[in-house]
């Protein structure tokens, strides 16, 4: 299903479902990879999200409402790529 940006799947604490991990999912079509450096850039995701690329784990940023990056390069192949966001918000002590 497609979600606008900025989004939630739980905007209301008192009526929306109970806080759990999310997946999303966008195919990426990349071309010319061959000398280029390629990043995924976010303005935020909260509060915990596992990043993946081709079903190839890239890493985790903990922190919501905090920009993060990764370099993708090494995961990426030319043409179709998978690009896939587990996003956990569940209330947590080791995330601000």
């Amino acid at each position: 299903m497609p979600v606008t940006v900025p989004h939630t799947w739980n905007g209301d604490r008192f009526t929306g479902p109970e806080r759990q991990t999310m997946a999303y999912r966008r195919s990426l079509d990349v071309k010319g990879l061959e000398g280029t450096r390629r990043f995924l850039y976010f303005e935020g995701v909260s509060t915990v999200c596992d990043v993946f690329v081709n079903y190839e784990y890239v890493g985790q940023h903990k922190g919501g409402y905090t920009a993060f990056c990764y370099e993708v390069t090494d995961f990426l192949e030319e043409g179709e790529n998978l690009i896939e966001l587990w996003v956990a918000n569940d209330y947590r002590s080791d995330v601000l």
